[in-house]
């Protein structure tokens, strides 16, 4: 499936959507090359995500947004985004994924500092991605059910809390205020679903950096 997608995209270098068909192709590579940051422009103030289309744009020397746009295809492949959600809100966002969605998918979310993510099996016949406020916002809902296929916690995509430490020497260096933030981007490679950590410590000027440590690849699932 992935060599037909290949085949199937016409690549063009050095272009912003040339830098999407390369994550959803070989999002390993793709993830260690460039920062990802999320952005949403369809499903502001609500709870609830669903499918979208991404518009890719670079925002500076090697880092890309994703930003959601209204349209949705009707081929094989749609993306989805599933929002952040404040814990005063809710503090759960979420979106379903048709099970069987094909290889090349991407699902991405709002920025996590402290937030998990959760993939649970519906009986629907659909994936449910849950954006969990700090954390403890998904286990004071009574109504979700199904398998859990996959929990990535704060400890797994920021370890040792090298987010936070990562900022501090950052503002220590001179570059005033900046902050952490990551980007868990989940995509369908090979019949299975791999999620990916885009850490960034971002300062007051916009300057973006990679977090260093930890792994590019926080979790993976099967459908099953």
């Amino acid at each position: 499936m992935l060599q037909s997608l290949s085949q199937s995209l016409s690549f063009r270098r050095g272009d912003a959507p040339e830098i999407l068909d390369r994550l959803r192709i070989s999002p390993e590579t793709t993830m260690g090359q460039y920062l990802f940051v999320v952005r949403d422009e369809c499903f502001c103030g609500s709870y609830r995500g669903g499918a979208c289309g991404l518009r890719c744009t670079k925002i500076g020397d090697g880092s890309y947004a994703l930003t959601t746009t209204p349209t949705v295809n009707h081929g094989p492949i749609n993306h989805y985004y599933f929002p952040y959600r404040s814990e005063g809100e809710g503090g759960v966002g979420e979106c379903s994924v048709p099970r069987g969605s094909a290889n090349g998918t991407v699902v991405v979310t709002g920025g996590m500092n402290g937030c998990a993510l959760q993939v649970n099996r519906g009986n629907d016949n659909q994936l449910r991605f849950y954006h969990d406020a700090n954390g403890r916002s998904l286990r004071r809902r009574s109504d979700i059910g199904g398998a859990v296929l996959c929990r990535i916690p704060y400890g797994t995509y920021s370890p040792n809390d090298i987010g936070i430490q990562s900022a501090g020497e950052a503002m220590a260096k001179g570059r005033g205020k900046a902050f952490f933030v990551y980007y868990l981007i989940s995509i369908k490679v090979n019949g299975r679903w791999k999620v990916y950590a885009s850490g960034i410590i971002e300062d007051e000027h916009e300057h973006r950096t990679r977090i260093p440590g930890g792994e590019l690849c926080v979790g993976e699932f099967s459908e099953d």
